[in-house]
């Protein structure tokens, strides 16, 4: 089955969330301040799975102009910020 990964908004932060693909199976990898997990462009999702399958990478804004791209394990593990100035694009 495939393993799928998400952003969930709640009252006051965004989730990062793995699930398999008919919903079964979620588990939260990681929490930030809502409205922070952001994409490039609209065209394009704020997560997206590594090459391999083994990380997760995301789009975080801290300010009005600080972007950065981050990537952590696929059980929410290790999170390393990859840039300090731009943000992940995963095309749909």
């Amino acid at each position: 089955m495939n393993t799928i990964v998400d952003a969930f908004s709640g009252d006051y932060k965004t989730t990062i969330r793995v699930m398999n693909a008919d919903g079964t199976s979620q588990k939260d990898l990681a929490s930030f301040p809502r409205h922070t997990i952001y994409a490039h462009d609209s065209d394009a999702d704020p997560l997206c799975w590594s090459a391999d399958g083994t990380r997760v990478l995301f789009g975080v804004i801290d300010t009005d102009t600080s972007f950065h791209t981050y990537s952590m394990r696929s059980d929410g593990s290790d999170l390393t910020p990859i840039t300090s100035s731009w943000m992940v694009s995963c095309g749909r």
